[in-house]
């Protein structure tokens, strides 16, 4: 009898348990899962409109260097032909100048209307470099202001340029450029949860700037930031697959220094059809789940202090329900063994009364007493304990 209520009660407590945690724990994973992956994939397309404006407004700030009387005075064609050693030096003093007050770029430079550059802030390095075939300065010597990604100095970059105008005409161009880094990446990101107030707390995003086989920079740790590197060399269809559908964001999810991520990644807007980089926001599902792992354990916890309990209240049951039957059992026995004076109890309550009424009214029926009157209370059967 006890081993069958103790397993009635272990059945039991199993299938509320896999009921529970099917429709608790089994469900909330599911919603916090689609949490994490609908932040992430909000974040890619949002950044894309963000960094736009972030676009407009370095573009504007460009177009007012640009033209500025200061600018205007130094950079002189005419002074440039007559002494282009002396002319070029005030021209960088001046980009200098605009560096520590107005454009903390990495790199400033000035090229004239053919491409080429005049004048670099800090040093010469680029001084004579060519940029006559480059889309985004020859469409700034055309007029056209605007920002592209590529290469300076060996380094990917974001540059604005934008047209120098004196007496109504182009005299060439004022370009600003920004290694793409882990400094820009941070920039960026903190740029967006400004804007859209993404959650900073216990499961953060994080972004990246990457190309094919190449992390530029990101706002991860070290050790994700390596790993991630060692991902991304590994995996260059991530890469080309976004580049062939760079109208769309795509969706993957890696391993990390053992641990489970999800992330999205899309093209960076580029000027011209060669586009390298590209952008993405990853997550944790780990860590994303580790409040429900609390939980879980809590949840297990519990079930396993309920079980012991409904165990011990099983065992505390079947005692008590085997005591009357006990009991009756003890009293046949010294019936059986000859006692007829015995009587069973008429004092007991609930079932063990009735029973033992019962009894008592059978044993004088087979010992040919008479059965008491029980409307007229005239007799009672038994004395609860037998006579010696």
């Amino acid at each position: 009898m006890k081993a069958k209520i103790i397993l009635l009660s272990l059945v039991s407590i199993a299938l509320v348990f896999g009921a529970a945690y099917h429709l608790l724990v089994n469900q909330t994973k599911r919603q916090i899962v689609e949490t994490l992956e609908d932040s992430v994939s909000r974040a890619t397309s949002l950044y894309k409109y963000i960094s736009a404006a972030e676009t407009l407004d370095r573009i504007r700030n460009a177009e007012e260097i640009a033209a500025r009387k200061e600018m205007l005075d130094v950079f002189d064609p005419a002074a440039y032909v007559a002494n282009p050693v002396e002319a070029a030096q005030k021209i960088q003093v001046e980009l200098n100048v605009i560096n520590k007050f107005s454009d903390n770029s990495d790199v400033l430079f000035i090229t004239d209307t053919a491409g080429t550059v005049l004048a670099k802030n800090l040093d010469d390095t680029l001084k004579g470099v060519s940029f006559k075939e480059n889309l985004l300065v020859s469409n700034a010597i055309s007029g056209r202001s605007d920002e592209d990604i590529f290469e300076i100095l060996g380094k990917r970059m974001k540059v604005v340029s934008v047209p120098i105008r004196k007496d109504g005409r182009i005299i060439g161009t004022f370009n600003s450029a920004n290694i793409i880094d882990s400094q820009m990446a941070k920039d960026d990101f903190s740029n967006l949860t400004e804007e859209t107030n993404e959650e900073k707390g216990s499961n953060p995003l994080m972004f990246a700037f990457v190309e094919k086989q190449k992390v530029l920079g990101s706002t991860m740790p070290p050790e994700l930031h390596e790993a991630l590197k060692r991902y991304m060399e590994g995996k260059p269809e991530i890469v080309e697959n976004a580049i062939k559908e760079s109208e769309r964001k795509h969706e993957f999810r890696t391993a990390l220094n053992g641990e489970k991520f999800y992330a999205n990644i899309a093209v960076h807007e580029h000027l011209g059809q060669e586009k390298q980089v590209c952008y993405l926001f990853i997550s944790s599902v780990d860590k994303g789940l580790q409040s429900l792992s609390a939980s879980r354990n809590n949840f297990i916890w519990i079930t396993i202090i309920v079980l012991i309990l409904a165990v011990i209240l099983g065992i505390v049951i079947e005692e008590q329900s085997q005591v009357p039957i006990s009991r009756f059992t003890e009293g046949m026995i010294e019936i059986i063994h000859g006692n007829r004076k015995f009587r069973f109890s008429n004092e007991a309550e609930g079932v063990e009364g009735q029973l033992n009424q019962n009894a008592n009214m059978m044993i004088a029926a087979l010992l040919g007493e008479r059965v008491p009157d029980e409307k007229n209370g005239t007799e009672k059967i038994g004395t609860m304990k037998a006579e010696e």
